[in-house]
């Protein structure tokens, strides 16, 4: 059976606040091996990272605006896990000399 809920507008303004407020962004350094890595992306300066107890390993996205699918080549891994937990899934993209992590946990 379904049930109609009838929200406001600012019962939607709070929710929308909530779901932002559970977004986490951390920067990170970019490795030495960064260049080398984006040779063989598709998408440049983006993609997708899952944290593991060694850190952070990123990938790139097999083409623009999507989330979590890995390509076929390779990664590269940061050994700096700013979530401080493995299993943390998220995008990341270049900024400046900087990678900024983000993710909704």
């Amino acid at each position: 059976m379904k049930k109609i809920i009838r929200l406001t507008e600012s019962d939607l303004t709070r929710i929308i606040k909530l779901v932002i407020n559970e977004e986490r962004k951390f920067t990170i350094s970019k490795p030495k091996d960064y260049d080398k890595f984006q040779q063989k992306c598709k998408t440049k300066n983006n993609g997708s990272f899952r944290t593991f107890v060694d850190g952070v390993h990123l990938r790139c996205m097999k083409k623009e605006g999507t989330t979590f699918q890995q390509t076929e080549v390779g990664g590269t891994i940061i050994k700096d896990n700013p979530f401080n937990r493995a299993g943390v899934n998220g995008t990341w993209k270049l900024s400046g000399d900087k990678i900024e992590l983000r993710t909704t946990l």
